[in-house]
């Protein structure tokens, strides 16, 4: 009886393992989970991960690639925090053996700096820095399924090296003042149709032509917003800025002080914009937006109000409405303060003072 009891509370025989799969479904699933993995990974180690292992690199040509900020200059490009840069180095082999000199020998020095690390590599080749850099780029960007989003693309330069079998997808485009033209034209067939009209377009460096036409590029033109730096004293910036027709500017120039603040503002009054239109200037001393304001007191047909303390700051909380020749709609300018020029861990070059200058029609509820 016993015997039989224990054979009745015996569990059932295991079923039988399901049949291994084809080799080839094996591979599939593999390679769409690599993939999908690969797609969240920061584009920097995936480049490490596919030089490093060959076998990956299909998988990773297929994920999705996505960048914060990819930077393009003729030696160098810089991907998120890593720079990637290759210098032509010459050298002369010294041989102690019956006092003979060698040939002097070329070699590529290719160095990667990040944050963490810093690796260097030497290749002796006669190639030129931009076939390296068409290698280079061709090895990290070619055979990509569908463009490469980049939040933020820049170009200093000429940077026509990138592969011609992609495209870049973004709405933020930094280029130089310096040669501004060349540089939008060495991108052309490198940024995607989807990016247009760009959302934002900053042009930094330092500005030396007084041309003011290579502002006017559609790319330019139909941009949302334009940020506008720059470091040098030498160009009067109040022509480019009357003949500019952008919605959102903003200008931080240290040659654009109180007085052409005051011509452009005038310039509004008599020309008009459309509504909606606004500017910012940057200014640095506050005597600067004390004398701006006076002088803006004088002027015919003026109106000050403070019943929107939320625009302006509390420094400068009035809004003063000046008349547009033959509109009715007005001139709205207000100041406010820059927090971000106090925190010089995140910014140090913006000023201190906004001075804001934008159209309203006379039915808006400021003007109540």
């Amino acid at each position: 009886m016993g015997k039989k009891n224990r054979n009745k509370n015996k569990r059932p025989p295991a079923p039988p393992p399901p049949p291994k799969p084809k080799i080839p479904l094996k591979k599939r699933m593999v390679s769409n989970c690599m993939v999908a993995v690969l797609k969240y990974m920061t584009p920097n180690i995936r480049f490490r991960i596919s030089q490093a292992v060959p076998l990956m690199r299909r998988e990773e040509y297929e994920a999705p690639l996505h960048m914060n900020r990819f930077v393009c200059e003729p030696a160098q490009m810089m991907i998120n925090n890593t720079v990637y840069k290759i210098d032509r180095i010459s050298s002369i082999s010294y041989f102690d053996k019956d006092d003979k000199v060698g040939e002097p020998s070329n070699y590529l020095e290719f160095r990667t700096t990040s944050r963490r690390r810093c690796a260097l590599e030497r290749l002796l080749t006669d190639q030129t820095i931009e076939e390296a850099m068409i290698y280079l780029t061709g090895v990290f960007f070619s055979w990509r399924q569908g463009p490469v989003h980049v939040k933020c693309f820049g170009v200093i330069g000429n940077a026509s090296y990138l592969p011609g079998d992609i495209t870049f997808k973004t709405k933020c485009l930094q280029l130089p003042h310096s040669g501004l033209e060349k540089a939008i034209e060495s991108i052309t067939t490198s940024i995607d149709e989807s990016s247009f009209p760009l959302d934002t377009v900053v042009i930094t460096e330092a500005r030396r032509d007084h041309e003011i036409m290579p502002y006017h590029h559609q790319w330019i033109k139909e941009a949302g917003y334009l940020q506008i730096l720059d470091r040098q004293k030498v160009v009067n910036w109040l022509p480019t800025m009357m003949a500019l027709t952008n919605k959102e500017i903003h200008l931080q120039s240290w040659t654009f002080l109180k007085d052409e603040c005051a011509g452009l503002i005038e310039d509004f009054m008599e020309m008009g914009r459309d509504p909606g239109t606004s500017i910012s200037i940057a200014m640095t001393e506050e005597t600067d937006v004390k004398e701006l304001l006076q002088e803006l007191k004088q002027l015919p047909g003026v109106v000050r109000d403070d019943k929107i303390p939320e625009m302006a700051c509390a420094k400068f909380p009035r809004i003063t409405f000046l008349p547009i020749q033959e509109s009715e709609n007005k001139v709205m300018v207000y100041v406010t303060e820059n927090e971000c020029a106090e925190q010089k861990n995140k910014q140090v070059y913006f000023s201190k003072w906004d001075v804001h200058i934008a159209i309203v029609k006379p039915n808006e509820p400021n003007q109540d």
